[in-house]
């Protein structure tokens, strides 16, 4: 029945060919249209899932601008002054700012008056910051003997060269309260070693100078990260060269997502040339012609086109990573023209070959096409896009290849009469009957051997394996950061309720634990606002 009104479709649409023709081209216009619209982001973020959670946590990341830090460094010698510290700073800051304008803002090259600010906000909101384990601390303080021992020190650090500096500090706490506290927090939110001269910040060993700035833009946009990066880079090239006893390094996560999506597009067009390029050599020695393995490519051509086409009406944004999976969709697509030209071989008619291949085509391909179709329910974009692009695509080919190749093959004369016979080198050896019980059995053997082995498969669920991280770049977060990636991860904790109280609560009791596994040395360090 079905292979009888395709074949009636394929009679009226030959009689009227140049209509035919028309509407074909106003389709992949419309299509091409759809194409234009999407958007391909290279970022291995989308292979995430995005349920609600996520969604509010990745919202939170990104207008916190958590992720959007750039650390710069820049070598000096270790003897150099504030003065010139100060000026090579200012002179790398101005700059980088004209190089990146529009890509990078918040540029710290010099902190004036930061240790005062943060000493002024600590100390005027001190009460605040401390809990019940700290009064025994103060309880020590105010002891009589202790009294007499911090108000004598005191007295001694305003009689030495540096008095005038230290009066404030001084008469804000003779007693030395607050001072536990404040090492505690050094301690635990500068374990870099890191120190302020003049507003210049420098490296434990004083050998870097230290510029911070942060990306102006959503950390996703990976067009953008492409292009901060190159300038980035750029400038790199051209600073070392003008300076070439102050090169610098730098480190933030917009330079992993622009090389992971530089990256991911390579090896997309990589992965369909060397597709397409296999499977056209394939059919041109299968058939000894050039001309037919190019009329079975255009259904999986149209399919591709229809996939992406459709995609860019009802979803813009698709995931590079998935289009690249989607390569392997090809030699399905190409399947069905094969089937059908298989038919022609055998029968010598299209009609015939319509009438014999419909029915089996479109059954296996519902089939396969519903397979693909539940991805939709996945909770990962990545394969919800890659199952979109798959049965769109599957759609597209098959109806390509009972509809309108029939036509284009009856409107280029195509001889189906002189179609090659098939070549021995592609015919599967017969297996002699005297050894086929022996073939059946090592067969079952080596499939309980395969089952043994596959129990020790484990798959493999680190998020770190999809994310290319050169050996530079690792060395370089270490250096700029205190953190390996290979042997520490960085963790974000938030604590959300609807109630602001509960959530506070809630906070302080994270942070009393991340405090107590600090102490236990079960974590390594840990940068909290809760002591704020």
């Amino acid at each position: 029945m079905i292979g009888d009104l395709l074949l009636r479709l394929n009679v009226l649409l030959s009689r009227h060919k140049p209509v035919f023709f028309f509407c074909l081209i106003g389709l992949i216009g419309v299509l091409s249209y759809g194409i234009s619209k999407l958007r391909i982001t290279e970022s291995i973020f989308a292979t995430l899932p995005k349920g609600e959670t996520f969604e509010e946590f990745n919202k939170l990341v990104e207008n916190k601008n958590i992720i959007n830090q750039i650390v710069f460094s820049i070598d000096v010698d270790s003897g150099i002054t504030s003065d010139d510290a100060e000026i090579l700073a200012e002179k790398f800051a101005d700059s980088l700012k004209l190089i990146t304008k529009g890509y990078i803002t918040n540029i710290q090259a010099i902190r004036p008056d930061i240790q005062q600010d943060v000493y002024e906000y600590t100390y005027s909101n001190f009460p605040g910051f401390i809990d019940s384990s700290y009064y025994s601390h103060i309880l020590n303080k105010i002891q009589p003997d202790s009294i007499r021992v911090s108000v004598s020190s005191s007295y001694n650090q305003l009689l030495t060269p540096g008095g005038p500096f230290l009066k404030q500090y001084v008469v804000n706490d003779p007693l030395g309260i607050s001072g536990e506290y404040f090492r505690e927090l050094n301690a635990a939110n500068n374990s870099g070693g890191m120190s302020v001269e003049n507003g210049v910040m420098f490296s434990r060993n004083r050998k870097q100078i230290i510029v911070t700035a942060a990306t102006s833009y959503n950390s996703g946009n990976s067009a953008m990260n492409i292009a901060l990066f190159s300038k980035v880079e750029n400038f790199k090239l051209r600073w070392d060269k003008q300076f070439p006893q102050n090169h610098f390094s730098y480190f933030g996560t917009f330079e992993i997502a622009a090389r992971n999506a530089i990256q991911v597009k390579q090896d997309s067009n990589r992965t369909m040339i060397i597709a397409l390029v296999a499977i056209i050599l394939i059919l041109v020695l299968y058939y000894r012609k050039v001309l037919i393995p190019v009329y079975i490519i255009l259904p999986g051509l149209f399919g591709g086109v229809f996939a992406l086409g459709i995609i860019g009406f009802i979803r813009p944004e698709v995931s590079g990573i998935s289009l690249a999976t989607g390569a392997v969709i090809f030699g399905i697509l190409l399947d069905y023209s094969f089937h059908f030209f298989t038919h022609i071989r055998h029968t010598r008619s299209i009609t015939l070959a319509i009438k014999e291949v419909s029915e089996p085509l479109l059954t296996g391909s519902l089939t396969t096409i519903l397979a693909f179709s539940a991805l939709h329910f996945a909770n990962s974009v990545v394969l919800q896009d890659f199952g979109l692009f798959a049965s769109l695509s599957l759609t597209g080919a098959a109806v390509f290849t009972l509809t309108v190749l029939p036509v284009i093959l009856q409107a280029f004369s195509f001889d189906y009469n002189h179609i090659p016979g098939e070549s021995k080198f592609f015919n599967f050896p017969s297996i002699p009957a005297k050894l086929r019980f022996a073939t059946l059995l090592v067969v079952t053997s080596l499939t309980f051997v395969f089952l043994y082995y596959a129990q020790f498969t484990e798959f493999d669920s680190s998020f770190e394996s999809l994310s290319m991280q050169s050996g530079d770049i690792k060395e370089r977060e270490e250096k700029l950061t205190g953190i390996n990636p290979d042997t520490d991860k960085r963790i974000y904790i938030f604590s959300t309720n609807k109630i602001k109280e509960k959530a506070e609560q809630t906070n302080y009791t994270v942070y009393q634990k991340l405090t107590r596994f600090k102490a236990e040395k079960k974590s390594k360090n840990s940068f909290r606002q809760e002591p704020f």
